[in-house]
């Protein structure tokens, strides 16, 4: 396990994780940390465009890009679309998504999609950078 995510709050959310990564032989070109990555470079690059102003870089845990605060999982990515958002019982006003096979991340946590097609590009990132934030704030209360 990463030591960044080194919490008790993301027991679960490791667990989730690390029952759907794929362990890969060294030098595999899709890989962090031997495991496939499973986000598409898109989708990644989406989660880091909307991460608040103090958070660092993603943490890549079990080949999903993880954003953290005082280590504290708030938000991933996964697939082409998939933005999970730690909310607690607040539903985002957004294109949801599927968790699907990340549903066992808990019950505080809300897929949405990164791209929210229905809205002009700016409008999208814009609403996906606010609802990052409320997630931020909301495990700054954990």
């Amino acid at each position: 396990m990463r030591p960044e995510l080194d919490h008790f709050a993301n027991s679960r959310l490791i667990s989730c994780l690390g029952a759907h990564g794929v362990a890969v032989s060294a030098g595999t070109v899709t890989a962090v940390d031997g495991y496939e990555i499973h986000a598409h470079p898109d989708l990644a690059a989406r989660l880091d465009e909307a991460r608040p102003p103090g958070v660092g870089p993603a943490v890549i845990a079990f080949g999903i890009p993880v954003l953290l605060f005082n280590r504290i999982a708030f938000a991933f990515a996964a697939g082409t679309t998939l933005v999970a958002l730690r909310l607690g019982d607040e539903v985002p006003d957004l294109v949801h998504s599927s968790l699907g096979e990340y549903a066992s991340a808990g019950p505080d946590w809300h897929g949405v999609d990164a791209w929210q097609g229905h809205l002009i590009a700016e409008d999208g990132l814009r609403h996906l950078c606010e609802w990052v934030d409320r997630a931020r704030r909301y495990v700054a209360l954990l």
